[in-house]
């Protein structure tokens, strides 16, 4: 069984197909890429893509959402390692903890503040 990597890999001339009537030896270097095999054998239509699109939504409502699937999320204990030497480096003698505290407290009113996605 081949990985994904061996299937999108198009880096050999195996996976190259050079146009009929090119002349090769003008343009030794140039080549055009095969589709992504995700997409072989698939007839791709006008109506096939109209009907796949991705509906567009206000980028407020997006980054709301994405920010509520953020809170869920628990930080790893490496968040909290890479903030200490961050501090360390800035020699910022304050308290992991309250810095922590106080980044809760500023992301907690921007989330009360309409304009709190464009703050970012």
């Amino acid at each position: 069984s081949s990985s994904l990597h061996d299937k999108t890999d198009s880096s050999s001339p195996e996976d190259c197909y050079w146009p009929s009537g090119f002349n090769k030896t003008k343009f030794p270097n140039q080549f055009i890429k095969r589709q992504p095999f995700w997409m072989e054998n698939i007839e791709s239509t006008p109506d096939l893509i109209f009907r796949y699109q991705i509906k567009h939504e206000d980028i407020n409502e997006i980054l709301r959402k994405d920010m509520a699937v953020l809170k869920t999320f628990n930080q790893p204990l490496l968040v909290k390692e890479q903030l200490r030497q961050l501090c360390t480096e800035m020699n910022i003698n304050d308290n992991i903890e309250d810095i922590c505290k106080n980044l809760l407290e500023n992301r907690r009113e921007r989330s009360i503040s309409p304009e709190w996605p464009l703050e970012l």
